[in-house]
């Protein structure tokens, strides 16, 4: 519990430190696409097409921008720095592999979650290192994947309580603000969208949680 709570601690020091440049790397990609699921909730009539659709789009910029977070992330670690340039360069360079990655991983939780919802959390919690190995390792999608089911046999307990409790951190906020608006009648898709972009910010920290526990993980096995 000391060791997941000081890396929770760790991983929201470095998120507010390096909000700026993070933002800058995923506000590009973030604002087009939540203001794109935004137009799609008000003028779709048929939620299957909307959530398929949207489901879609977001897999296939995932990548891109994932990929430049986890370049950025290891660049300040290892005291590089990139430019926002240069990790969407990574971000470019891995879009494939990291789509498969995100397809299999997606694909997986579904079948979890079908079952029961523990099964697809422990699943998530073991294949948390695969987007590292792939990008940092150069490994191949399917290699990332064993490789972090293995890395993370005994840190799964401890990623599953640092992610639910940067869950709480930041889907509650944002759910209680728009359940609030509700509630007084201030619906309004505006609201929605910036709602949404807060939230797609603030869910980078579970990225960098996920980093900071694969750093740990690989500082001890070297």
């Amino acid at each position: 519990m000391d060791e997941t709570s000081s890396l929770v601690k760790d991983s929201l020091k470095f998120f507010i430190h390096h909000l700026s440049p993070i933002s800058r790397i995923i506000l590009p990609c973030i604002i087009p696409l939540n203001l794109l699921y935004a137009l799609a909730g008000v003028y779709s009539d048929d939620p299957n097409q909307l959530f398929w659709f949207s489901t879609i789009i977001g897999m296939v910029v995932y990548p891109l921008y994932q990929g430049a977070l986890i370049a950025y992330m290891a660049s300040v670690i290892s005291g590089e720095s990139l430019t926002r340039g240069q990790c969407y360069g990574v971000g470019v360079m891995y879009w494939r592999p990291l789509f498969l990655l995100s397809v299999i991983i997606s694909l997986a939780l579904m079948g979890g979650l079908f079952l029961f919802i523990f099964p697809g959390l422990y699943i998530m919690a073991r294949l948390a290192f695969s987007e590292f190995y792939c990008v940092l390792n150069k490994q191949s999608p399917f290699s990332s994947l064993e490789a972090s089911w293995h890395a993370t046999k005994d840190k799964v307990w401890g990623i599953l309580l640092g992610g639910a409790i940067l869950f709480l951190i930041t889907w509650l906020p944002t759910w209680l603000i728009e359940n609030f608006f509700s509630l007084i009648g201030l619906e309004h898709v505006l609201i929605t969208f910036v709602l949404s972009i807060v939230e797609s910010v603030l869910w980078v920290t579970l990225s960098v949680f996920a980093y900071r526990v694969f750093c740990s993980v690989n500082t001890v096995n070297k």
